[in-house]
Formats: structure tokens, C-alpha cells, sequence
């Protein structure tokens, strides 16, 4: 949903650490690996890399194209990329009040996840003609002195309202998904 109840952060990882710790935490939540998205840059790379089946995180990439109501089909929005496309759609979450945080946070990290939001969500200035588009991350970066991890986190979270995730539920065959070892035999 959109609650963000746990927040866990550490520093001087390799890349096997941590997709080691993103496997035991997607095990110990019970999150499938295709319902976790990691950036797919730099170190996050490596970790899209090593954990089959998460999903890769590219801020530059296309928009994600929705559903156009109006003339059926889909259609691409008039955004630069991935990342403003996200981003955009988190700020009208906060906006709404349709998202929470109830993880338990020490001040130094609160503020962090403060500072970045408010950082990380803002328009760049640019024509009326031209695509929407947050300010770039590298000018976040300097800024910062940083990278605007927290709200990286969030604004990834919004990948998977673009991309729904179709959850099949499961039915089992009527001879429980045995075949019977000889032809005409009962499964």
C-alpha cells in the first residue's frame, strides 16, 4: 500500500551485500521479487543484476505509457522520463494524503527524508510546450551533498501504480497438476 512502515538503511555496501540483504528482506516480508523495484543505476544495477526477477529502476527511460480512457488503448504523458513521470505521481499522492509513514525514525533520518522530499519534488522550469520534469538528480546531488535516497525510494514506489502487477490467483488442475504415468488410467 502506501504506508512506508519500515526504513532500513546502511552505508559501504558491495553489491552481493547488498542483494543478499534485499533477498532476506523481500524472504522475511513475504514479497515476491517481481513486487520489488531497485534502481537500475550504479550499484542497483548490479543488484537488479544478481536478484532474478526484481524489477530495474531507469529514471531516464520513457515514460510508462497508461491507459487513455478517451480514446481506448494507451497513451504516453507528457513527461521527460521515468523518473518525473514517478515523481510527479508521488507529489499528488503527498498532496491528496494518500500516503503515510508510520516506520518509527530516529530525527537525523526524518529530516533526511524531509530534506530530499522536499528537494526532489520540485518542477523544473521549463516552456509550456516542452514535457514536465522534475530537477535533475545530479543538481539534487550538489545540493544535497548527497544522494536523495529516501526520496528515490518513494518515488520508485510509484513505478508499480504505472506497471499494476496482475496477481493471477492460483487454480489447481483437477488431477492436482499430476498426469497419470499410463494413458486411460485415472490421475
Amino acid at each position: 500500500g502506501f504506508d512506508l512502515y519500515k526504513v532500513q538503511w546502511k552505508k559501504n555496501r558491495g553489491i552481493d551485500q547488498t542483494a543478499e540483504d534485499v533477498k532476506q528482506e523481500l524472504r522475511s516480508e513475504m514479497i515476491p521479487y517481481s513486487h520489488a523495484v531497485c534502481d537500475d543505476d550504479g550499484v542497483g544495477g548490479g543488484v537488479v543484476d544478481i536478484v532474478r526477477g526484481i524489477k530495474g529502476f531507469v529514471g531516464n527511460a520513457k515514460p510508462i505509457e497508461v491507459p487513455d480512457k478517451e480514446k481506448g488503448g494507451k497513451k504516453r504523458e507528457n513527461y521527460k522520463n521515468q523518473r518525473s513521470q514517478c515523481g510527479f505521481m508521488l507529489a499528488d499522492m503527498i498532496m491528496r494524503h494518500k500516503m503515510s509513514i508510520s516506520a518509527e525514525l530516529d530525527e537525523a533520518t526524518k529530516e533526511m527524508m524531509i530534506e530530499d522530499l522536499q528537494n526532489v519534488l520540485k518542477k523544473k522550469d521549463v516552456p509550456v510546450e516542452a514535457p514536465l520534469q522534475l530537477i535533475p538528480k545530479e543538481e539534487i546531488k550538489e545540493a544535497l551533498g548527497r544522494s536523495p535516497d529516501f526520496a528515490d525510494m518513494m518515488l520508485m514506489r510509484m513505478y508499480f501504480e504505472l506497471k499494476k502487477i496482475e496477481n493471477k490467483p492460483y487454480v489447481p488442475r483437477p488431477t492436482g497438476g499430476v498426469r497419470p504415468l499410463y494413458p486411460g488410467m485415472p490421475g
